[in-house]
């Protein structure tokens, strides 16, 4: 089975163009959402959150306020680190469970979208990684129009790859810039080639 990462920039359409993968029947597993589930599910990960970054970061009902985490962790590199030194182990050994066992159902590959997949220094998981891209005009109107400020916009890509350099290293680049048709035209072909490459690897090896 091929392990996929899938990334890109803030704003650049990941998320639509794991939705689009899904709808043609990969499995996909968002790395947010298994950050999520950490945050809710797992007691280790919450107490050191809390240990990490005060109750303060706490709801009323005693379960972590993702926004006030948020507030708190985001503020320079050195509370970024804190958090990611917490929660990217957790969520790395999440999705590699996930990938043995889409492997042990015999999918062809599987696809993880990882926001900072480089910045996570995690690419050793991953077979094959696709950057999804798109003008640094369109992520700021999308950020905008999601709630977002211009200020807000560039702090947030203060803390992330530039989007050119995640390019050169990707494996492949899905430019969604263009209207929808377009970019779906993209993923068909790069699934349809995953598939493609799979069923050769697996040849060879009954082959061999």
């Amino acid at each position: 089975m091929i392990h996929v990462g899938l990334t890109g920039g803030l704003c650049t359409g990941k998320s639509a163009v794991a939705a689009m993968f899904a709808e043609l029947g990969a499995p996909v597993l968002d790395a947010d959402a298994v950050v999520h589930e950490l945050l809710e599910g797992d007691p280790d990960v919450r107490r050191r959150v809390v240990e990490a970054f005060g109750d303060g970061v706490k709801a009323d009902d005693g379960s972590i306020d993702r926004a006030k985490l948020a507030r708190v962790a985001f503020k320079d590199k050195e509370t970024i680190a804190k958090l990611t030194g917490i929660l990217y182990p957790a969520v790395r050994a999440r999705i590699a469970r996930w990938f043995a066992e889409r492997k042990a159902n015999g999918a062809p590959a599987a696809i993880a979208e990882v926001a900072m997949l480089y910045e996570g220094g995690a690419t050793h998981i991953y077979d094959v990684v696709v950057v999804v891209t798109a003008e640094r005009a369109t992520q700021l109107e999308r950020f905008v129009a999601r709630g977002g400020t211009a200020d807000g916009f560039a702090a947030r890509l203060a803390h992330q790859w530039p989007l050119e350099q995640k390019e050169e290293k990707a494996d492949y680049i899905i430019n969604n810039n263009g209207p929808r048709e377009a970019t779906r035209e993209q993923v068909e072909r790069l699934w349809a080639a995953l598939r493609e490459k799979h069923a050769g690897d697996h040849a060879g090896k009954e082959g061999v």
